[in-house]
């Protein structure tokens, strides 16, 4: 979510994906946004931190994969 000069609000799809979750979340990401309230800290998830690691790993190893089986064929886009 973001703001365009005038104010105009952006929704992205993460967004649609929290306000699914839990709508008070999305109002209370507007609010750090509009600098009503300080974004509040949140402990940081072990397990969901390994999750993504492996996720990330798992993704590279199959972009060799396929490196090897597609020999130029492979197009990956700039980060």
């Amino acid at each position: 979510m973001f703001l365009l000069d005038g104010g105009r609000l952006v929704i992205s799809a993460s967004d649609l994906r929290t306000a699914a979750t839990c709508e008070f979340a999305l109002v209370a990401e507007l609010d750090v946004r509009l600098g009503r309230r300080e974004r509040v800290a949140v402990a940081e998830d072990l397990m969901l931190a390994r999750v993504a690691a492996l996720g990330d790993q798992h993704e590279q190893a199959e972009l060799r994969r396929l490196n090897r089986l597609h020999p130029g064929g492979v197009r990956q886009l700039p980060s």
